[in-house]
């Protein structure tokens, strides 16, 4: 089925995608803090666990909000 949207919505999600292009560098650095606090508190009990972060990336999101 072929998804039809009005110019409202459109710009609806251009808009939100800008926001977050906007303020992805503080998820950038949210996620980097995160890693290191996570790092530090599983050093001990679990010395061999990984620790993954990341922001959702932008393409991504505008890829979701369509």
């Amino acid at each position: 089925m072929v998804e039809t949207s009005t110019a409202a919505e459109r710009e609806w999600t251009c808009e939100q995608i800008k926001r977050y292009r906007d303020v992805y560098p503080r998820y950038l650095t949210c996620a980097q803090t995160l890693q290191q606090v996570l790092e530090k508190a599983t050093k001990q009990s679990a010395p061999l666990a990984i620790v993954q972060t990341r922001p959702k990336a932008i393409a991504s999101f505008a890829e979701g909000s369509g």
